[in-house]
């Protein structure tokens, strides 16, 4: 069975790293259970890259396939044998605005 290799861009630390710090100034318990939580659905991936949709629209030329966890959506791209993640975003905010930045 072939395995990908999963990339967690610059980007996408920041947007894990903010989530889990506004989290953890309220429910530091909540922070660290929806970490391990995308982390491990991230982890799948490396399976089955192409488990989840495609986003409707292109940004920056990259067709996103997106991934749902809970409020939160994760944006990657399949290149070759490897997944990068793009982006790591609350599903309240503005989608277009935080993946053109």
């Amino acid at each position: 069975m072939k395995k990908y290799k999963i990339i967690m861009l610059p980007s996408a630390k920041r947007d894990i790293s903010a989530m889990i710090d506004y989290l953890s100034n309220f429910y530091p318990s909540t922070a660290i259970k929806k970490y391990d939580k995308i982390i491990a659905k991230i982890s799948l991936l490396q399976i089955t890259p192409n488990m989840c949709e495609e986003y409707p629209c292109a940004v920056s030329d990259f067709k996103y396939r997106k991934m749902v966890v809970d409020e939160y959506l994760i944006f990657y791209v399949v290149l070759g044998d490897t997944v990068e993640i793009h982006n790591i975003i609350n599903g309240k905010f503005d989608i277009l605005k935080h993946l053109g930045s």
